[in-house]
């Protein structure tokens, strides 16, 4: 058959190879599509796993380093007591100060002029080291003497070291051999012993008995006088007839304060007799010692501030964790009676901190933090969770929090860095497994390294004081995760807590509760547990998550 309309035939054919062509590349496309899909999935669920697999062991390490820092309890110093400022329009002295703890750190405080003045210690918390007044430092100058003579520098102890009585006497008075210390008869019979010049004493032993002729007699007073004869210190001797030997010590906080004696005076209380001592071994206290500590130099402030003090109280045992670690898991110390300014004992770092650390470049949101009804079952589990409630609160307990941050990157360039904190429907994720914001607050181009979050209506800002403006977080009703970038090129490290809103605004009496906030259970004998969980935004700006549970031995 012939065909008549061959331009007819054409259009079909082409339309068929159309058609064709379309469900091909409508399959290749889906394919395709399906494909790059599938390859997001599969990243982002690679991504959420190297995080969750990170924050697993940023906690496990966190927990176990603050439980093996072989803290235990320590009280080796004590804050000075007797505290100079001179070299001002006002000058004082006597000011005391006290323990206080802060980032890891322990030093002694007070206020001048009503500003606050920091006394840091070193590592082991053995001896001074620096002041800080207004964003200076200046190096402590241990200043000794040693007889008269100053040494500079020096690094010997402050503590007096009183000779015991396995060790030898300086000088030892017998009368069987040293005749020229016998004493001749007086009125109310006595004995002086003459040193020959001043010295500062630890303690003196009268040895073998007292006798008034060939009878032993009962009661008695020593007397220690100076070089002018001047009585110093009495000591009263009772029931002489029943001891073999009489121990008498001269206490002294420090060598600085101890007196210089010459002459010591045994006198009986019977009229007219002639006493003999048998023997009398003399102590010397420990001839190395500290009178004061000073500041390198003044302070740039308008006074020219020079910073000095004392030994007075130096070296007292004062029943504080110098160290502030006695690992025993407790908010306060086994040992100690007290910890200063309402300070926790570092175990509970762990549990009351998120660490985080953010590569760099980081220029999409990074979850540094996430709470949920999994994680808050965690911290309830925990029963190391149960410290004093006055002093922490678990997450869910109070509807009033403030958030710290504390950001820190090894560069000299300002930080770079924005945030976002989104508010999640907490009977959503609970009941429906899904995350339903219901607030969501961002800033961008921060620089400041550590700060509380403000909220002045939409605004949110930074201080790094406590004002009335904080952003609160009602953890008791809703659940929140907070986000950050990091636009250096270098890694940037974070730490942040929460502080409770008090119900009265005085910063100077008021305490600030801490919060349980990070899911560990360290509880178990041989096993820590916590909750890693992270959200990543994705690349069509939903919320892909995971919470995962890690057991590691202790």
């Amino acid at each position: 058959m012939k065909i008549k309309n061959k331009n007819a035939s054409v259009f079909v054919y082409v339309l068929i190879l159309i058609n064709v062509a379309l469900i091909i590349g409508y399959v290749v496309f889906n394919n395709t599509y399906i494909l790059n899909n599938n390859i997001n999935i599969w990243k982002n669920a690679e991504e959420v796993f190297l995080k969750l697999s990170d924050k697993a062991n940023i906690n496990i390490e966190s927990v176990r380093q603050y439980n093996r820092n072989w803290g235990w309890f320590s009280d080796n110093i004590s804050c000075p007591q007797n505290i100079t400022m001179s070299w001002t329009i006002d000058t004082q002295s006597w000011i005391t100060s006290e323990m206080n703890y802060d980032f890891g750190t322990v030093y002694c405080i007070f206020y001048y002029l009503w500003e606050p003045w920091r006394i840091y210690f070193d590592e082991d918390t053995q001896k001074f080291t620096s002041v800080y007044f207004k964003w200076e430092l200046r190096d402590i100058i241990n200043k000794a003497f040693i007889e008269g003579g100053e040494i500079a520098n020096s690094e010997i102890t402050w503590s007096w070291n009183p000779l015991t009585a396995s060790d030898q006497p300086w000088k030892s008075f017998d009368n069987s051999t040293n005749t020229e210390y016998q004493s001749k008869r007086e009125n109310y019979g006595s004995i002086t012993y003459d040193l020959w010049s001043e010295r500062k004493l630890s303690k003196i032993i009268i040895d073998k008995k007292i006798k008034s002729n060939t009878a032993f007699w009962d009661n008695g007073t020593i007397y220690f006088k100076n070089h002018w004869n001047m009585i110093l210190r009495t000591d009263t001797l009772i029931w002489m007839n029943e001891l073999s030997s009489k121990v008498i010590l001269l206490d002294h906080s420090s060598y600085a304060s101890a007196e210089w004696i010459q002459y010591i005076q045994i006198k009986s209380d019977q009229l007219d007799v002639f006493l003999n001592v048998a023997e009398i071994s003399v102590y010397l206290l420990a001839e190395t010692w500290e009178t004061w500590w000073e500041a390198e130099s003044t302070f740039n402030d308008s006074d020219d501030t020079f910073f000095s003090f004392d030994s007075t109280g130096v070296g007292w045992d004062d029943n504080i964790d110098d160290n502030m670690n006695s690992d025993n898991y407790r908010s306060s110390s086994t040992w100690a009676l007290w910890y200063p300014w309402d300070y926790l004992d570092d175990d509970i770092t762990p549990r009351t901190t998120i660490f985080w650390n953010v590569s760099p470049n980081t220029s999409d949101y990074f979850n540094i933090f996430w709470n949920n009804y999994i994680t808050n079952k965690m911290i309830n589990d925990n029963v190391y969770n149960n410290d004093d409630p006055l002093r922490v609160a678990k997450i869910w307990e109070v509807e009033r929090w403030y958030l710290f941050f504390d950001l820190f990157s090894k560069t000299e360039l300002p930080l770079s860095y924005d945030l976002k904190i989104i508010e999640f429907d907490r009977d959503s994720y609970e009941k429906e497994y899904t995350l339903l914001p219901t607030a969501i607050y961002e800033t961008k181009n921060l620089s400041d390294n550590y700060w509380y979050l403000q909220l002045d209506w939409d605004n949110m800002s930074f201080s790094r004081y406590k004002t009335w403006k904080e952003f609160e977080f009602d953890f008791k009703n809703k659940d929140y995760s907070v986000y950050v970038t990091n636009n250096l090129e270098t890694n940037m490290a974070i730490r942040i807590t929460w502080e409770e809103r008090p119900t009265s605004w005085d910063p100077l009496t008021t305490y600030w509760r801490q919060i349980y906030i990070n899911p560990i259970d360290d509880s178990k004998p041989w096993l820590i547990e916590t909750i890693a969980n992270h959200i990543i935004i994705g690349w069509e700006k939903n919320f892909i998550w995971e919470n995962f549970k890690v057991i590691w031995a202790k």
